[in-house]
Formats: C-alpha cells, structure tokens, sequence
C-alpha cells in the first residue's frame, strides 16, 4: 500500500474489540460471499450481483453505516471499491485460510500495523489493502 505505516492502528481485547472482531468477520464475510465470476466480470456485474443478493445493502446512505460490517458493506454496495480490489481482497481472505483465520491473525497482532505488517504475506497484503481504505480503517480498526 502506498503511503507511511507508522502510525499505530490498534484494538484493545475488550468487550467492545470482540464485537469488532465480530464485525470485523461479517464485513469480510460480505466480500468472500461474492463469486469469482461475478467480480471478474467487473463493477456493474458485482454492483448487479449485490442487488439480486443483497438488495438491503442498497437502500442506506453513508451516512446509515454502522461499524465495520456496514462499512464494507456500503464500500461494496455503492461500488466505490472496484470489483478488482474486492477480488484481489477475496484471493487474500482465501490465502490466509478463510475468513475466521483472518480475523483470528488480525486479533492475535492486537490490530496494529506495526504487528500486522511483521506477520509479512498475505497477512500484511490484506491489512494494507484494509488500512488504505479510510472508511473501513475507521470503523473497523480505531
């Protein structure tokens, strides 16, 4: 990812980092639902699939997401990520093992880059393809 790292992205293991690793886990659920084919296919076919499968998704604003599951939700939704990253996203999730040992390496790093970025691979492929998305970086690690 382009940019600096250095600035300390972290969730502390409370109550409240379990409902986000929660979150965290719904979220990339989202992405892992939507096949191959469809995000192959381009924007306007995974924007097509997300309406046939996810009309719900469609109907909030920006403004109605909550935490990190509704941001990536809304991120997929209003196609402002293209269907390329989402893909390249999905191939991480399914090269660390699926998406619960995702959220499982995320939390065992303390959600912080600087741990995030030493467990190297797609480990540190996936949280900076994460990170550089603001809105998910918000909801999702601060």
């Amino acid at each position: 990812m382009e940019g600096d790292h250095d600035e300390v992205v972290h969730l502390d293991h409370t109550d409240q980092g379990g409902d986000r690793r929660a979150d965290l886990e719904q979220g990339l659920e989202l992405i892992s639902e939507i096949p191959d084919p469809v995000l192959l296919a381009g924007d306007a076919a995974s924007h097509s699939w997300v309406a046939a499968n996810h009309l719900e998704l469609l109907r909030g604003t920006r403004a109605d997401i909550v935490g990190c599951a509704g941001a990536i939700a809304w991120l997929i939704a209003s196609t402002a990520i293209p269907a390329a990253k989402i893909l390249k996203i999905k191939k991480l999730i399914d090269g660390l093992g699926g998406v619960a040992k995702a959220v499982q390496l995320f939390w065992g790093a303390s959600f912080k880059w600087e741990k995030i970025q030493a467990l190297g691979g797609a480990a540190a492929a996936l949280g900076a393809e994460l990170l550089g998305i603001a809105a998910v970086k918000q909801k999702c690690f601060s």
